[in-house]
């Protein structure tokens, strides 16, 4: 993965996928609140399957709006078959078509030390709480 500097223009936020339209629902609102945070900031979601918008969406959605530098960030805990083999397939494709734009890979969630501390921070802070409002 290349290192992220310089300026991003853009995030694609890219997740998995399901036939459940449902399960999408909260990417979707995390995209929003992300647009509401920074509306200067091209925000996008994609995903690999089964849900629309694909990743080859997300990212023509940025270019179409002039970045030039895109953050891809996989909402995926590890890595695996679509970060190993379907994700390099489908940005090379891509960037062929596109080759004015660079797309920055991060790491999936549990190899990014920035997610993994604030989860680290909220998981410490439940323990031994009593009063859990979400009882498993």
């Amino acid at each position: 993965m290349e290192r992220v500097e310089g300026t991003i223009d853009a995030l694609v936020l890219l997740a998995h996928g399901s036939r459940n339209l449902e399960w999408a629902r909260p990417f979707h609102r995390f995209v929003e609140r992300m647009r509401a945070a920074v509306p200067e900031f091209a925000v996008g979601l994609g995903f690999f399957e089964h849900c629309a918008p694909t990743l080859e969406d997300a990212l023509d959605e940025a270019a179409r709006k002039g970045c030039t530098r895109i953050l891809l960030q996989p909402l995926l805990l590890a890595g695996g078959f679509h970060l190993d083999e379907d994700l390099p397939r489908r940005l090379a494709a891509w960037q062929a078509v596109h080759p004015e734009t660079t797309v920055l890979r991060e790491v999936p969630i549990m190899e990014n030390e920035v997610i993994l501390q604030a989860l680290l921070s909220t998981w410490r802070s439940r323990i031994g709480r009593s009063n859990d409002p979400h009882p498993v």
